[in-house]
């Protein structure tokens, strides 16, 4: 319980880096983390998504109530020089449901991959309780506040791509486990709130709608 999370940023010095000596180290707490370098907002520079889940005996009791674990999220934005402002330009919470059955989430995992609305900004995709997809925009007109939700079986996995060759972002979903559950791809039929005004869509294994 006594896990600790934090980015440490390190240079390539002419072909190594000196982990001994971070040129910057971010988000210093408690509980189990992850990070990832993604250019979020369009503008060509990488920010930073410091992700974290918070571990303690309280936290503990709260999983085993509500079968869900927090996880809470913070954006860094990039800095000229290779560093990230040390204050978060966006810290977020969602609740990842977890299958007791199989202890693993109840849907696919939250992604930020991709701009969904095609205003130039990662827009944040996440599954429910394994029976929905949720999009939360992206942009500084949203800031991954705002949520749109379409029912969907979202349990397995997640990938996004352009499956249809129409230029916007589609889903697919499928559980590597379980070979008599079929692939589900959610077609965007660009109708999310956004410069063309785009939805999202969910069926079985052909078109899906939000």
């Amino acid at each position: 319980m006594q896990a600790q999370a934090h980015a440490s940023v390190h240079h390539n010095r002419d072909g190594w880096w000196d982990l001994e000596q971070p040129e910057q180290v971010l988000g210093e707490t408690r509980g189990w983390g992850g990070d990832q370098l993604a250019d979020l907002d369009g503008d060509g520079r990488l920010e930073l998504l410091h992700l974290r889940i918070p571990m303690s005996a309280i936290e503990l009791i709260e999983f085993l109530v509500t079968r869900s674990l927090d996880l809470e999220f913070t954006i860094h934005r990039g800095r000229p020089g290779g560093l990230f402002a040390p204050e978060p330009w966006i810290e977020r919470k969602l609740q990842v449901p977890i299958d007791f059955e199989t202890l693993r989430p109840a849907g696919f995992l939250p992604s930020f991959a991709a701009d969904l609305n095609l205003d130039g900004y990662r827009d944040l995709v996440t599954s429910g309780r394994g029976d929905s997809i949720d999009v939360y925009l992206g942009g500084p007109d949203h800031r991954f506040r705002r949520r749109l939700r379409q029912p969907a079986d979202t349990r397995g996995r997640l990938r996004i791509a352009d499956f249809d060759g129409d230029g916007w972002s589609d889903l697919l979903i499928y559980e590597p486990t379980r070979a008599d559950v079929p692939i589900r791809i959610a077609r965007n039929r660009g109708a999310l709130p956004g410069p063309s005004r785009p939805s999202v869509e969910a069926g079985e294994s052909a078109d899906v709608a939000p």
